[in-house]
């Protein structure tokens, strides 16, 4: 029985530390990528072009509305009370579910697609 316990706890710390590396390398990605956008953007010297402010305006909107959803998915979570091994089913069933994926993964390519074409200057 204690065998099972600290199994159980160790597999719920493996689960939290792979969650927060998770949340770190997420949030790097949609930290670092409107600046060096705009470095490749000055080095380009498109900087300045309605084009390229266009898509980083939808690109700035597009990673807010993502980070509002994953700040919501994340709280709820967090700052409830976990109180046995179906917590973690919970949280496994919203983490993989397809809105999850779409605001998360999805959006942030589109972003970056906005960003990268407006670089291109096809946007008005």
């Amino acid at each position: 029985m204690r065998a099972t316990l600290m199994d159980d706890t160790a597999q719920r710390v493996k689960h939290a530390d792979l969650l927060y590396d998770y949340i770190k390398f997420h949030l790097g990605l949609y930290i670092a990528t409107p600046p060096v956008l705009a470095v490749v953007a000055t080095g380009l010297g498109v900087e300045k072009s309605p084009s390229f402010r266009h898509g980083m305006i939808g690109l700035v909107v597009i990673f807010f509305i993502a980070g509002i959803y994953a700040s919501w998915i994340i709280a709820s979570r967090v700052n409830a009370s976990w109180t046995s091994v179906e917590d973690w089913a919970k949280f496994s069933a919203v983490a993989h579910s397809c809105w999850r994926r779409f605001f998360n993964h999805y959006l942030y390519w589109i972003g970056l697609s906005l960003g990268l074409v407006g670089m291109t200057g096809l946007l008005p």
